[in-house]
């Protein structure tokens, strides 16, 4: 069994809802994953998102990503948090999406 603080590398969900029908989709459009959804993003507000990774990875965290049924779904609150993420964790090297980017494409910089 590990001991918090020993992972070092953490692949979290960021999203549980996707406006999209794709037909290769395997994350089913419930009701419970839409609530699923509002929590994830409730914890992205009140900072209990930060806090429990802290609990989970101490400072040790190296490697984040964010997954879910479409992360960009909750970029904007993602994005509030990550000056946070780097304070927090200062041993991060890397912080990824896995996302399809089939939403919300505004709020990427292409530029």
């Amino acid at each position: 069994m590990n001991r918090r603080g020993s992972f070092t590398a953490a692949e979290i969900l960021s999203s549980a809802f996707c406006p999209l029908d794709c037909k290769y989709c395997y994350v089913p459009k419930t009701n419970s994953m839409k609530s699923l959804h509002k929590e994830i993003i409730r914890s992205l507000e009140d900072n209990s998102y930060i806090k429990t990774l802290e609990k989970v990875y101490g400072n040790n965290l190296k490697y984040l990503s964010f997954w879910g049924a479409e992360p960009t779904v909750s970029f904007e609150k993602i994005g509030r948090i990550i000056p946070q993420i780097f304070i927090k964790f200062s041993k991060l090297k890397s912080l990824n999406f896995s996302t399809s980017l089939m939403t919300n494409l505004q709020n990427l910089d292409t530029g």
